[in-house]
């Protein structure tokens, strides 16, 4: 005997999983909808690397990598940037002549915490929870 099939999209399950919400907010017997259901999380979440701020990298870092060029300094300047975020600080972690893997080595190791923050920040702000 197969399971009962819906044609209504489900929002989240309830906490205690005993029913769904449809998006026509009728709520309804979580059981029997396996697969046929399809969830959506309403919320946002977000996750960043360190800031860093711009005037500061100059001077530490960039004046020094431009060979104080001053159409880099008026370019640097003038973006409009006051801080940027960097999951690297080249004044303590110079990557400059790192490869490829070396690179992708460190964004794996420092991207997918980021990820999992933000993933949680969304289940947060939706009232979900990770299982």
């Amino acid at each position: 005997m197969s399971a009962p099939v819906s044609s209504r999209a489900f929002t989240a399950t309830s906490e205690d999983n005993d029913t769904v919400a449809a998006n026509d907010g009728s709520r309804t017997s979580a059981a029997g909808f396996g697969a046929t259901a399809v969830p959506s999380v309403v919320g946002i979440g977000s996750a960043f690397p360190a800031a860093y701020r711009q005037d500061e990298l100059w001077i530490d870092f960039f004046s020094e990598h431009y060979d104080g060029d001053p159409v880099a300094r008026q370019i640097w300047h003038g973006c409009g940037v006051d801080c940027r975020h960097a999951v690297v600080d080249p004044r303590t972690d110079d990557l400059r002549f790192a490869g490829t893997q070396d690179r992708m080595r460190r964004f794996a190791a420092t991207g997918a915490p980021l990820a999992v923050g933000a993933v949680q920040g969304c289940l947060d702000d939706a009232g979900l929870r990770a299982e």
